[in-house]
């Protein structure tokens, strides 16, 4: 999947959160690869360490990004706009997010965890404070729960296959001589 091409609905009118998620993969490597080549059209490195930036700091930078990212991608977008396109990059990126923080299991939960109402139920600052709350070591047995029932191994084959349910079940049970790490990405 390429960024500039349309990350549509599919057929039912659902974007599934694996769209979400692959979409935002996609546009963060084409933001490295923009960042190389056009050096001097950007806010500053994208790897940079941003632990002294304030939120409205760190927001202006994705805003003159994206204006510059625009140019280049709108054109390409057929079957939906800049603003819908926008608003997936940001659904993809919490969906990234959470999954780092509690594993890729979570990415197939779209019917019961909808990538669009991480988008519309979070401000920017709230979506910050729910993602560092689920990292903070006071809540870590909380942490520990959703990363063991959303564990990458659990849901993905090293492949990037679906586990079965069978599969799952002997992970689960530990009767699975199949390596794996409840914490692996």
């Amino acid at each position: 999947m390429k960024p500039h091409l349309d990350n549509g609905m599919n057929q039912n009118g659902i974007y599934y959160n694996t769209d979400y998620y692959r979409l935002y993969l996609a546009f963060d490597q084409f933001q490295k690869i923009f960042a190389q080549l056009f050096p001097q059209e950007i806010g500053t490195d994208l790897e940079a360490d941003r632990e002294g930036e304030g939120e409205r700091d760190r927001d202006k930078e994705r805003n003159a990004n994206m204006k510059a990212y625009r140019v280049w991608i709108e054109p390409l977008l057929t079957e939906t706009n800049w603003a819908a396109f926008r608003r997936n990059i940001v659904v993809g990126e919490r969906m990234v997010q959470l999954t780092n923080v509690v594993g890729q299991g979570l990415v197939l939960m779209t019917k019961e965890l909808s990538g669009s109402k991480l988008h519309l139920t979070f401000t920017n600052n709230e979506w910050d404070d729910f993602i560092n709350g689920l990292i903070d070591p006071n809540d870590i047995q909380d942490l520990k729960e959703l990363q063991s029932k959303f564990s990458t191994c659990y849901w993905f084959r090293s492949d990037g296959n679906i586990v079965t349910v069978e599969e799952r079940a002997r992970l689960l049970s530990g009767q699975s001589n199949i390596p794996h790490s409840p914490n692996s990405e």
